[in-house]
């Protein structure tokens, strides 16, 4: 509960500029925290590699959800409360040095929830290319993506555009059509870890 309330605190924060700190650091220096300007914030847990590990909340709940991704697109785990659910990739998967303009992927997983067998999920990625994305006064490098996710238990498939920072693994921008409606997401802010 106490990280929920820090994470809805920071985001309503009176924004700090990134002008007043080096544009350099994201890449460079280990993140803290994220801020969405939808008000969502996400927490880096762990960073090995192509993976990523974070935690946020659930929206409309008082629960946190943990999950990992690889190269961030494959999702890996997702953990939260005493739920989890495991992505079993079939062959192995693209890494970031693959994330280059005109490449594209299609991998599908086994989803198990609990233990027990839940299905399939594919993701189809097509790399656009490299493009730069402005966070208040940072202008920062991102290789921008389409991806497609579906299940077949879902409720149709899921399309994300996202701009994905490489050296940082944070996706700095994304649109995500589903059903019909475009919801856009940027990052607002970022919080790196004191030295």
């Amino acid at each position: 509960m106490l990280f929920r309330a820090l994470l809805l605190g920071l985001a309503f924060l009176p924004s700090i500029t990134l002008a007043q700190t080096d544009c350099s650091r994201l890449g460079r220096d280990p993140i803290e925290m994220v801020l969405f300007e939808s008000h969502a914030a996400i927490a880096i847990m762990d960073r090995k590699a192509e993976v990523l590990t974070y935690r946020e909340a659930i929206p409309g709940s008082d629960l946190l959800a943990d999950t990992t991704v690889h190269a961030a697109n494959f999702p890996l785990r997702f953990r939260w409360g005493d739920q989890e659910r495991i992505m079993t990739w079939e062959g192995p998967l693209p890494g970031l040095a693959d994330l280059t303009a005109g490449n594209s992927f299609r991998a599908t997983a086994q989803i198990a929830e609990n233990g027990k067998a839940a299905g399939t999920m594919t993701v189809t990625v097509q790399v656009v290319g490299p493009t730069e994305i402005a966070i208040r006064d940072c202008t920062y490098p991102v290789v921008e993506m389409q991806v497609t996710h579906e299940t077949d238990s879902g409720p149709g498939p899921v399309v994300v555009r996202k701009w994905l920072h490489l050296p940082s693994l944070i996706v700095l921008g994304s649109d995500v059509q589903q059903n019909g409606k475009t919801t856009e997401n940027r990052v607002s802010q970022i919080l790196y870890k004191a030295n």
